[in-house]
């Protein structure tokens, strides 16, 4: 499903807007990658080429950050 969604690479903002449906993208990080996402349920997350499933519930606002 879309999803709003903000990510911020190593302190700086690196996407802000919605993904839709079917889209795939991908960042790297030094240290930390933040993502925020306002319908976490509709946002498969993927870290390290391991998939970790929906980020949340449908329609739920969270922020998950992935630390090295």
């Amino acid at each position: 499903a879309n999803s709003w969604s903000r990510v911020v690479v190593d302190g700086k903002t690196q996407f802000e807007g919605t993904l839709t449906k079917g889209d795939t993208r991908k960042w790297q990080a030094q240290k930390s990658l933040k993502v925020r996402l306002g319908n976490a349920g509709g946002v498969i997350l993927t870290y390290n080429d391991k998939v970790l499933g929906p980020a949340g519930k449908s329609g739920e606002a969270l922020t998950r950050t992935f630390e090295r």
